[in-house]
């Protein structure tokens, strides 16, 4: 009997390890209704974040506009999974985001930027890049051993 518990813990433990983490599929109609009604001070990478994963943090590392004191313009968030996410808009016309995943394959990465931040001006010319030709949005994958992080920059 004994053996037969240890044999069901061992294959319980491979099946946990075996587990890998999964990007959920995004509900671009429900996120870009959700970017308009908060008059885009949330952006869709951080909506569907926000849809699809428990904040584990209240935002944290917070910094202020020069001009309105009460407005943030860059914080840090974390939620399931390991899952981080960094926001910096503090100057005018730039926007920096970073989404940071546990490690992922690059295609199943690039399924989701192409999902979430379609763009008619944007291809990739890389691997690893999604990019307009002039101004715009830019989008890179980082690999990492243990996580991949999506880097956004829109401006000029």
């Amino acid at each position: 009997m004994n053996k037969l518990y240890i044999v069901i813990f061992f294959c319980f433990l491979s099946s946990v390890k075996g587990q890998s983490f999964k990007l959920t599929e995004p509900d671009l109609k429900k996120l870009v209704k959700l970017e308009k009604g908060s008059n885009h001070t949330k952006t869709i990478g951080y909506l569907y974040l926000l849809e699809n994963y428990k904040a584990i943090s209240a935002k944290f590392n917070s910094k202020f506009y020069e001009w309105d004191k009460k407005a943030i313009c860059s914080f840090n968030q974390k939620f399931d999974f390991n899952i981080e996410y960094w926001y910096e808009s503090c100057e005018e016309g730039k926007i920096h985001e970073h989404i940071i995943f546990p490690k992922l394959p690059t295609n199943e990465v690039k399924i989701l930027i192409n999902k979430l931040f379609t763009s008619k001006d944007n291809k990739w010319v890389s691997q690893y890049e999604y990019e307009p030709e002039e101004g715009g949005c830019f989008y890179k994958i980082k690999q990492e051993k243990s996580k991949t992080t999506i880097q956004i920059y829109c401006g000029c």
